[in-house]
């Protein structure tokens, strides 16, 4: 794993079970300017004048003041020159230990979360979830849906289908559509459209209890 010391803003390399304690910056990718991992290479000069710089600066001087000696940032500790790497750094990324939380609560916490990349909102949650699959740009809103797939068929969580829609997001027909099947009258699990297309969709899920929801869809 890399980490960017926050006194000399190298970044170094650690095995696995030596890593320190980190601080993570969270933020929405500019359209250009961002400081890539090729930017901070020993034989570059330090990338000061990139627009994306400031955020790894501020983030050094938050972190230093937290007691954190590195921070991790995406766009610059992953050389996602190799996909090999780019797709083990996201499938392990956010790999906290709060399983004890239903599915529906984790999704909560990421629903006020924005990507630059459609599919990216479904990819930087598969460490929180503990799932594996391939990551494919280009697919948009279907790896939403195939992340959720893969946390009933991993973890028989059903509170993922304890979402509300927003309801702006359809139009009069595709909301009667989903009344039907949310009431009772097809089998959600089973339907593709019974997923929910956003994280947003769970805004409301904070402390949902799954046997709560097994009994509503039993």
């Amino acid at each position: 794993m890399r980490l960017i010391n926050v006194e000399t803003f190298k970044v170094e390399e650690f095995l696995e079970g030596r890593v320190p304690p980190y601080a993570i910056l969270s933020h929405t990718w500019l359209p250009k300017g961002e400081v890539k991992f090729s930017d901070m290479a020993d034989s570059a000069p330090r990338p000061v004048d990139m627009p994306g710089w400031y955020k790894i600066q501020k983030s050094a001087e938050q972190a230093k003041e937290d007691g954190h000696a590195y921070i991790w940032v995406d766009t610059c500790c992953i050389d996602k020159s190799s996909s090999a790497e780019l797709s083990e750094a996201i499938n392990s990324m956010f790999a906290w230990d709060i399983f004890a939380a239903t599915a529906a609560e984790r999704m909560s916490w990421a629903s006020k979360r924005t990507t630059t990349r459609k599919e990216d909102m479904a990819y930087c949650l598969l460490g929180i979830f503990g799932i594996n699959m391939p990551l494919l740009y280009g697919e948009r809103d279907r790896a939403f849906i195939r992340l959720q797939k893969e946390i009933i068929a991993n973890h028989n969580d059903l509170s993922i289908l304890s979402w509300e829609p927003v309801w702006e997001d359809f139009d009069p027909e595709a909301r009667d559509e989903i009344l039907k099947i949310r009431i009772g009258e097809s089998q959600p699990w089973k339907q593709t459209n019974a997923m929910a297309t956003s994280v947003r969709n769970f805004t409301s899920c904070q402390g949902i209890d799954t046997d709560a929801v097994i009994s509503c869809i039993s």
